[in-house]
């Protein structure tokens, strides 16, 4: 462990003599971290945490409290020292308001994309109740409930499976859903994900009626409608009906519905598309009200001699056997090792070690970690929430 501690030192060094003897340090943000406390499975060679509990694996302070050092001569004042919590990903946005770049939000990560030479093949996914026992299967689900599974038959022009929304190669569009055995597919065999128009040119969007069905009512600003225009006049429909183009929504990297484009559009118009009325209301709330596509806070007044950012709480979250969680609000830490497990609450501002857990004292408190823990988590299939007996303390 001596020997890493003196290696990371020399490197250091190396690195900022460099830009000093090239003349860039003034120039040059220079930010010394790490993603997580030591492996102390490891043993000696792992490190120390000092007074923190546990180590690398865990949510405990030991696991998740790293060094975090600024330098830039000039520009950020000698022996600066934050009290105030950060986290890694507040990296991000401090870097892009340093160099004046704006993050990018939930409105201009949509766009209305073209998809191209659209086939309609009835037959392209077997689908029904003899596929339900396939392992590549893919679910089809309706209000939460699984209504259909197909496996894919057929390949697109360039050898790949029919399906891939995040790239706009393929787009499965289901009718009648209600029967399984009834399932239409539109498979988009030459999709260009280039041929967009970012949603951050959206204006207004609203949800409308088109007869029977929901659709939405767009306006875009003046360099999206000229964009638009000059998009959807280069792709009118052909004489052939089952080649046709589709102008696929995406928002949050999903395809929500592509209406065949009939007629070129510009800065106003009438998508009419198989939307629920639960993807419209995403839709709407995602594009008026745009939300960063990070969680991280810009550190750049602390950095000049201002205040450090405040959050709510600091939320974590590892499944590396048992799922763990912790959640920090203030100085008070919230630790639970594994979803059934009770948890624990810990005062960091007189227990740094975490070694007294109070929560029998503040069960209000235990509620409110609770609860944060809830509002935080994201259930996804790839990582579900299991136990595991919790690692022994060290």
């Amino acid at each position: 462990y001596g020997d890493v501690i003196e290696e990371i030192d020399a490197s250091v060094g190396a690195v900022l003599d460099a830009l000093e003897r090239l003349g860039l340090d003034d120039d040059t943000l220079v930010l010394f971290s790490s993603d997580n406390g030591p492996w102390l499975s490891y043993g000696d060679h792992a490190g120390s945490t000092g007074p923190l509990r546990e180590g690398k694996g865990t949510t405990f302070e030991g696991g998740v409290r790293v060094p975090f050092l600024a330098r830039w001569p000039g520009r950020i004042p000698a022996g600066l020292v934050c009290d105030e919590p950060a986290m890694t990903i507040d990296v991000l946005p401090t870097v892009a308001e340093l160099i004046g770049a704006e993050l990018p939000d939930s409105r201009s990560h949509s766009q209305f994309a073209v998809v191209i030479n659209e086939e309609r093949h009835p037959e392209v996914f077997r689908a029904g109740r003899e596929q339900l026992d396939q392992p590549e299967a893919t679910e089809v689900q309706v209000g939460g409930q699984v209504r259909a599974r197909w496996v894919p038959v057929a390949n697109d022009s360039r050898g790949e499976p029919k399906l891939a929304n995040s790239h706009l190669n393929a787009l499965t569009r289901m009718v009648r859903l209600d029967e399984v055995a009834r399932m239409e597919v539109l498979v988009a065999v030459d999709g260009d994900e280039r041929e967009s128009v970012s949603g951050s040119h959206l204006a207004d969007v609203q949800k409308t009626k088109l007869g029977d069905r929901v659709g939405l009512a767009l306006r875009l600003d003046a360099a999206g409608g000229e964009q638009m225009r000059a998009l959807t006049s280069r792709y009118q429909p052909g004489e052939d009906y089952h080649r046709r183009t589709h102008l696929a929504i995406v928002f949050d990297g999903e395809v929500h519905g592509a209406p065949a484009l009939n007629a070129v559009i510009g800065s106003e118009a009438q998508i009419e598309g198989s939307f629920t009325a639960q993807e419209v209301e995403t839709l709407i709330t995602g594009l008026q009200h745009p939300t960063p596509l990070t969680d991280g806070h810009s550190l750049v007044s602390f950095l000049q001699g201002g205040s450090a950012p405040q959050r709510d709480y600091f939320y974590w979250e590892l499944h590396e056997g048992a799922s763990i969680q912790a959640v920090r609000f203030g100085d008070w830490k919230a630790v639970r090792n594994g979803p059934s497990r009770p948890i624990e609450l810990y005062d960091l501002a007189t227990d740094v070690s975490e070694s007294q857990d109070v929560g029998s004292e503040h069960p209000e408190l235990v509620q409110q970690a609770e609860r944060l823990m809830a509002e935080a988590h994201t259930d996804h299939p790839d990582w579900p929430m299991r136990d595991r007996k919790p690692k022994p303390r060290r």
